[in-house]
């Protein structure tokens, strides 16, 4: 949990932002304190009302028989809380009482939460510097208060990070190699042990990187400096012209305004020039331009019929979207058939090796992007000889404690726009950012598992399986299709579509059928451990919205991840009796040549097993969005009505799968594909001097 102070600072009437805890003075001058009680305080009521606007009084004691004309005059309005209900009430004592000054139209706002309490740490001082002369009765006091937040509640977050641009990489590599590592050995915890490795890597960026804080930028990265101080000259000069402080203003300020139209345009096709001479040597630019032609943040969101426009707000209402989409998952036990069914501990990792974490180091992405822990993946493999024997020694404690460190669970989420309306919240997908540290342990994990589970992974699944891939998955398809008009039959396919199905892997049922499978209970402890209790929080803007857990799903960003998944649907090909299935991750089609009514019922009947798998094991069908397409040359085909939960499919003349245009009377048009796709790409990359081909 992030806990950050958060205040206002308070002197008689004004009020100021700041970064600090709350300070307040009080004082007898504008406010008025009453400290005793107010029966002893009604032959002062007078006087004392006099000179003040407002008063805050507590221990009351009054009841509802006490009305409050009888202690202030018709200029207040008093605002009460009384404690007890009547004047004979055994409940005497408390009470508080603010009476306002009807000139300044007080009102009682209705806040959201303001029945909550608020965790706080109050320090209350005698102050050396009154606004005013002390009263001996009422002396000026400091008041400290400092609230501890869940989570931030402005705009922008400014957040301080190491500036590895600019670091000093010769010292950095130096004071790596001093650091002796064997300490972790003393470790038993895998948090604690994690946590000391952390602090000796902050000792040494401390040293050689200098902090530097994320702000929203005011221009776009491609400005020069001369366009960005032509931009700041224009504003000045404009601010002198509605002055009318000079009468040349008017004409500098048009003249400006034509010098800076010219200087972005410039620096806009300096900067096309360069993108489009370095596509191929650096994609990555390209694709960064294209993205950004599609759309921009959007100012304002709207989630469950609720418009937000700070951006602090739109984290927040993305972050209860990503979380809406878990489930709540079922406890982990092993259930009696597993342990019976397992002939042995097939699946196991006792240990990581030297060589393993050489090759996940070496395999990891070279990048100045900062994970979750704020360390750019570069630095590790700049530094790989330093890292390889602490992460080694984490990486064992790990698996020996059966514990994932719980720093290497959080996941920074990053929104990012599907398709439709920019600015409703559910046409965003979430990209995870992990840290590196996780994601080097996970490719290990990966590694280790596919080796052992390879060959238990069903033959009809194509998704996340070295040398299968989309193609493989439609060349089975196409070949089946092709078999069907050579013998003049027709083949019947089922293009089905699950909701969220990533994000809604029931914890308790894959574990239990990872048990089945073989899995040593000490991996599953572990994936157990890796799998709960994740924390996730959304950055959009530079805000960062408040902290939630996932409930359900394998975690995104790493290849372990997909792994994971393929073993959860894997079962699922052995329920189909009658009809052959294809799966490329969660994109299910089923298969079957159509002779006569019967073979239509057995496909039928497959579907219903289809559904009854999906009910079992808490996966959500979109029926709207299943298909039927009948592959045929006979004039007159057989249609036939196929229902999953009793919602007919819906026949369609094409299907999109797996991003191919596909109809059902030919062969599969591979051109069209990429015709379209080049038109779309030379449309939106219209400014570039070479068109696409």
């Amino acid at each position: 949990m992030r806990h950050e102070l958060w205040g206002l600072e308070i002197h008689n009437h004004r009020t100021s932002d700041q970064a600090a805890p709350l300070v307040s003075l009080y004082s007898n001058m504008i406010l008025l304190f009453g400290m005793t009680k107010i029966q002893s305080q009604h032959s002062k009521r007078s006087e004392a009302s006099d000179d003040q606007d407002v008063i805050l009084i507590t221990e009351t004691w009054l009841c509802v028989d006490i009305d409050s004309l009888e202690l202030f005059d018709d200029r207040y309005l008093v605002f009460r809380r009384d404690r007890g209900s009547s004047s004979d009430s055994c409940r005497r004592g408390g009470g508080v009482l603010i009476a306002v000054k009807k000139c300044f139209n007080p009102c009682i706002l209705d806040l959201p939460g303001s029945d909550l309490e608020a965790v706080c740490h109050i320090s209350v001082w005698h102050s050396d510097k009154p606004l005013v002369p002390e009263d001996k009765h009422h002396p000026a006091l400091s008041i400290s208060i400092c609230f501890v937040a869940d989570h931030p509640n402005r705009k922008n977050v400014n957040i301080s990070r190491y500036d590895f641009r600019r670091a000093d990489l010769l010292a950095m590599w130096c004071f790596f190699r001093e650091i002796d590592w064997s300490f972790l050995l003393n470790f038993n915890d895998i948090d604690k042990a994690v946590f000391s490795f952390y602090n000796c890597l902050n000792d040494v960026f401390i040293r050689t990187a200098p902090l530097r804080q994320t702000v929203t930028k005011r221009f776009p990265f491609w400005y020069t400096i001369e366009t960005r101080r032509l931009l700041k000259r224009k504003a000045r000069v404009r601010r002198l012209a509605l002055k009318c402080v000079n009468p040349d203003s008017v004409d500098e300020f048009r003249a400006l305004r034509s010098a800076v139209k010219y200087s972005i345009q410039k620096d806009y096709n300096t900067y096309l020039r360069l993108t489009e001479k370095n596509l191929i040597s650096n994609p990555k630019k390209f694709w960064s331009y294209f993205n950004n032609t599609k759309h921009n943040s959007p100012n304002s969101l709207y989630y469950n019929n609720v418009c937000y426009e700070n951006d602090g707000d739109i984290a927040n209402a993305f972050a209860d979207y990503f979380k809406s989409v878990f489930k709540p998952s079922t406890n982990y036990a092993i259930k009696n058939e597993f342990k019976s069914n397992c002939v042995g501990d097939l699946v196991k990792i006792d240990s990581v090796t030297y060589d393993d974490v050489v090759l996940a180091i070496s395999e990891l992405k070279s990048s100045l992007t900062v994970g979750v822990d704020n360390i750019p993946s570069f630095i590790i493999k700049g530094c790989a000889e330093f890292f390889i024997y602490p992460l080694l020694i984490l990486f064992n404690l790990s698996l020996r404690s059966n514990e994932f460190p719980y720093v290497w669970k959080q996941t920074r989420i990053i929104p990012v726009f599907k398709k439709g309306d920019a600015q409703d919240c559910k046409n965003y997908r979430p990209i995870a950012i992990l840290s590196p540290m996780s994601k080097i342990f996970n490719s290990i994990i990966h590694k280790r598992l596919f080796h052992q589970v390879k060959n238990l992974i069903s033959p009809s699944q194509h998704g996340f399986i070295p040398k299968r891939s989309t193609a493989t998955n439609l060349f089975c398809l196409t070949n089946k299709i092709i078999s069907s008009f050579q013998i003049g039959s027709q083949l019947d396919v089922i293009y089905t579509d699950f909701s969220k199905a990533f994000d809604s892997i029931d914890f308790g049922i894959l574990l239990n059928k990872l048990n089945g499978l073989g899995f040593h209970v000490n991996l599953t402890d572990w994936l157990h451990s890796y799998l709960c209790n994740r924390s996730l929080y959304v950055y959009f803007n530079n805000a960062v919205s408040r902290e939630f857990s996932g409930t359900s799903s394998v975690p995104q960003g790493s290849n372990l991840a997909p792994l994971l998944f393929i073993l959860f649907i894997n079962d699922l090909t052995s329920v189909f009796k009658y009809s052959l299935c294809l799966l490329f991750a969660d994109d299910l089609n089923l298969l079957s040549s159509m002779n006569s009514n019967l073979d239509a019922v057995l496909l039928q009947s497959d579907l219903d097993c289809l559904f009854k798998w999906c009910t079992v094991n808490k996966l959500h069908l979109n029926i709207e969005k299943c298909s039927i397409l009948s592959y045929t040359r006979k004039p007159q085909p057989l249609n036939h009505v196929y229902k999953i939960n009793d919602l007919v499919l819906s026949r369609s003349d094409s299907v999109t799968d797996l991003v191919n245009l596909i109809f059902p009377n030919t062969l599969i048009p591979w051109s069209l594909r990429h015709i379209v796709d080049l038109e779309f790409l030379n449309a939106k990359l219209r400014n570039f001097r070479e068109k696409l081909s």
